[in-house]
């Protein structure tokens, strides 16, 4: 039991180490050499306990000798009897139930996981159509995924959506098939079944699961770095673009998928930081190797000292035990001697009680940076979002005035065409002899006539000519006013501009000596 608790922390704090350290080694040595780190928690995971010699000598339990100048007296034909263990009164045996909760946690944790990996594996496979059967790693179609994924431990393939062909062109397509490739050459999906099984262990530990979303994080951004590192400025490109075709929702964990809407961002800057040059990847390897002996080093259990330790000190103890119960033996089987009381000797004061120490608290495990780049994240992202709706509302806002443009001309033509109509009916009557006074009926001109149907009466009276229009003129007029007023597009300082140029209109020709009715 001491080397499950033993075990569990050493890993807990591990998996908090390499949260830490994971950022700035994929700046300096690339993701690769961060995908690296996480063999520190796992093969602490299970490292057994270091045998003795291995810890040194400053390890070795010394030799525990009680009541070194005591002298063990056997009376009686044989030996005293053994004395028994005292039971310390509890009852409930918590290591045990706890054991049986934390594994009883991980079983139905990795159950549920394997079992939800075998529905979406069956459901993905029930309407595949495979694209390349004979290739050493078979690709098929489904309509059951949005994103290319790599599937299968034993049964290897790589499904992409129904509509890849179409959605992706030929450099996209051929990038995100060495993605997935990639993953199976790695042996990423076995890899994955292993940190699923460490986090069903952890199933508790909330750094666990923060850890574990890094780890994939890491292993999808090596991937990236692999299928990149000698890359041209238009295949990095051609592979952003097929990121972002690529996102897609929550996958089963034992499942690696092209792109995940969580990862996009983070994995869309590390394809524009670059890849490091081998010869830093190179030494990257080399500090990687060495961070991971020297954790497990600095973590290594000490469960089998312990057990050493303890049977000597139980032996000991024994020892100890069996001196006593004769020292007694041979005080009951003296005659009781009265003796006066001892005066307290000044000189020889009696010991003061030692005060011991309580034990010191366990360390806390080391500040984790995952939540706070994880709030960096997605403050960035908000950030786009809203720079995104901001440019959205900009084009809506100009695609709006060219809208009110075309209808603002719409109704300026509308307006025109109405005054052309009116002038044109009133020209067509010109040359009407107007008379200098109107003082009886007698000196009024009146004039009518129908011009293709647009029936103009003309009154001349007083130097002032009013036209009575009742076909195209006034329809025309009328129409145009209605067409302007009814244009939802128009603003109302727009619609108040159509409406003075309709007005516009209608003065220059009552500035001719016409007034329509």
């Amino acid at each position: 039991m001491s080397w499950i608790l033993e075990t569990m922390i050493a890993t807990t704090l591990l998996m908090a180490a390499v949260l830490a350290l994971r950022g700035p080694v994929t700046r300096i040595f690339g993701a690769r050499v961060a995908y690296l780190l996480w063999l520190a928690p796992a093969l602490r995971m299970i490292l057994p306990p270091l045998p003795v010699e291995w810890l040194g000598a400053a390890a070795m339990p010394a030799p525990v000798t009680a009541f070194p100048d005591a002298m063990i007296l056997m009376t009686g034909a044989s030996s005293p009897a053994p004395i028994t263990s005292i039971a310390t009164g509890d009852s409930v045996a918590w290591p045990i139930i706890s054991l049986v909760i934390w594994l009883g946690g991980a079983a139905l944790f990795f159950g549920w996981h394997c079992l939800a990996y075998r529905r979406f594996k069956a459901g993905v496979m029930a309407d595949a159509d495979y694209l390349d059967r004979g290739a050493p790693i078979p690709v098929a179609a489904s309509a059951a995924v949005s994103s290319p994924i790599a599937l299968g431990i034993f049964g290897r393939a790589v499904i992409v959506p129904a509509d890849f062909m179409h959605r992706y062109d030929a450099t996209e397509q051929r990038l995100a098939l060495d993605h997935e490739l990639a993953h199976h050459r790695r042996g990423d999906l076995p890899v994955n079944l292993v940190a699923l099984a460490m986090l069903a262990l952890h199933w508790f530990n909330p750094v666990a699961h923060f850890a574990h979303r890094a780890f994939r994080l890491d292993q999808e951004a090596a991937c990236d770095a692999i299928v990149l590192k000698n890359a041209s400025a238009d295949e990095r490109h051609a592979y952003g673009t097929a990121l972002f075709k690529s996102a897609t929702g929550a996958m089963p964990l034992a499942v690696c998928a092209m792109g995940t809407a969580t990862q996009l961002k983070s994995r869309l800057r590390r394809i524009v930081a670059g890849v490091p040059g081998s010869a830093a990847v190179q030494i990257g390897l080399i500090a990687a190797g060495v961070l991971v002996l020297a954790g497990l080093g600095m973590t290594a259990s000490t469960a089998i000292a312990d057990a050493v330790a303890r049977p000597v000190a139980k032996q000991s103890t024994v020892i100890k035990g069996e001196q006593i119960a004769l020292q007694d033996a041979q005080e009951a089987k003296r005659p009781a001697v009265p003796r006066a009381p001892e005066a307290p000797n000044a000189a020889e004061p009696y010991p003061a009680p030692v005060a011991v120490a309580a034990p010191p608290a366990p360390p806390a495990p080391p500040a984790t940076f995952e939540s706070a780049e994880l709030a960096r994240d997605a403050a960035e992202a908000d950030a786009e979002r809203a720079q995104a709706d901001a440019e959205r509302a900009q084009d809506a806002a100009e695609a709006a005035r060219e809208r009110a443009e075309v209808a603002r001309e719409k109704a300026n033509d509308a307006a025109q065409r109405a005054g052309e109509v009116a002038a044109d009916a009133a020209e067509s009557h010109g040359g009407t002899d107007i008379s200098n006074s109107c003082k009886s009926a007698h000196s009024r001109q009146v004039v009518s006539r129908s011009d293709h149907g647009n029936k103009v009466m003309v009154i001349a009276c007083d130097k002032a000519i009013t036209a009575y229009t009742n076909a195209r003129t006034r329809e025309a007029l009328a129409a145009a006013r209605t067409q302007i007023v009814g244009m939802t597009d128009l603003t109302a300082s727009q619609r108040s501009q159509a409406l003075k140029e309709l007005d516009k209109a209608i003065s220059k020709m009552q500035a001719g000596g016409f007034s329509l009715q």
